[in-house]
């Protein structure tokens, strides 16, 4: 993870002295669908659902030659599920007891990504690039509905069921992208892109590491 860091740090030093439309920095947005296999909780029927996240940050692309070029950012991207709870409660109405919980993680996503332009023009061009992301875990939510209705903040995930979160996720990325030149000064991109996770958000809860596929939107600033 260390060196994963050095490296996007020194991507970002060395877009800094980028000129002659070299560097391009911008803001980026994207919604995230997830394909979770969950596994099941011995001696309940509890069920999990996924659900949809959103990752939005600074990104930043040098052009090392015309064609060829990196990307890299700073993302803010969250991540979770919810556990609906199948038990049957004495007191249908108790206000101690969740009818289920809803548990968002957010993290500090940093992309390492290798892009090629298929197709190059003064106004469109087409581009493929692969590379990891990097996510660190900066906050982690429960949010659980009770047997009366209301809601509140708490942690039965973690303390009835043992779940924890591992504080770091690495994932393998590929995007087609095509990018519109709207001035020599600004384009807009769009990026859709299919993720594979080499680790797991909780290894108490995925039976199997995960797949995320999603569309960037992003506005830059030719430098």
């Amino acid at each position: 993870m260390k060196s994963l860091l050095l490296s996007a740090l020194l991507l970002l030093t060395i877009t800094v002295s980028g000129q002659g439309n070299k560097l391009s920095i911008g803001i980026t947005g994207s919604p995230d669908f997830y394909k979770y296999q969950f596994k099941s909780i011995p001696g309940f029927a509890h069920e999990y659902k996924t659900k949809t996240g959103y990752s939005f940050g600074l990104s930043m692309n040098y052009n090392f030659v015309e064609k060829f070029s990196v990307k890299t950012g700073l993302l803010f991207s969250t991540k979770g599920y919810i556990l609906d709870y199948s038990w049957v409660p004495a007191e249908p109405n108790d206000p101690l007891i969740p009818r289920e919980s809803d548990i968002t993680l957010s993290f500090l996503d940093i992309p390492v990504l290798a892009a090629y332009d298929f197709v190059y023009s003064d106004k469109l061009s087409i581009y493929a690039s692969a590379g990891i992301v990097a996510g660190i875990l900066i906050n982690e939510k429960e949010i659980s509905t009770m047997g009366d209705g209301t809601e509140k903040e708490t942690d039965f995930s973690g303390t009835l069921y043992n779940q924890d979160f591992n504080k770091v996720l690495v994932a393998i990325n590929i995007e087609p992208g095509l990018k519109y030149n709207l001035s020599e000064k600004f384009f807009v991109s769009v990026a859709p892109y299919l993720r594979y996770g080499l680790n797991k958000i909780s290894d108490q809860v995925l039976e199997s590491n995960p797949w995320s596929y999603g569309a960037s939107v992003g506005f830059y600033v030719n430098f």
